[in-house]
């Protein structure tokens, strides 16, 4: 499998590349999930922006329109997952009292 080349996608379909920095944030993990969607909601409107300038049914170029067919559908097709952060298992102990005690959490100290 070649790679992909996302400056290029998106420059073929007319966003700029801060497009891709909500991709980059770092947020919760359901925010990411919002800010993938909503980022793949961006280029489905694009698509029909720029359809409405490129289609070949108003006087557009065919291949042009193709490519940006194309580039839409391989973002559209991209898996972007966010990555979970890591299950941390702290263990406490208490020589002096005997308590001893396990705590889960999610995420940094």
């Amino acid at each position: 499998m070649k790679p992909i080349n996302l400056q290029k996608l998106l420059n073929i379909i007319e966003l700029p590349p801060s497009a891709l920095a909500v991709l980059n944030t770092p947020s919760s993990f359901d925010k990411v999930k919002h800010d993938i969607m909503l980022f793949k909601e961006r280029v489905k409107d694009q698509r029909r922006v720029l359809a409405k300038k490129h289609h070949p049914d108003i006087g557009g170029d065919i291949d042009k329109m193709k490519e940006i067919n194309d580039a839409c559908d391989l973002l559209l097709k991209l898996r972007i997952e966010p990555i979970r952060p890591p299950t941390v298992i702290r263990m406490y102990s208490s020589a002096a009292t005997g308590y001893n005690s396990t705590t889960t959490a999610s995420g940094g100290w």
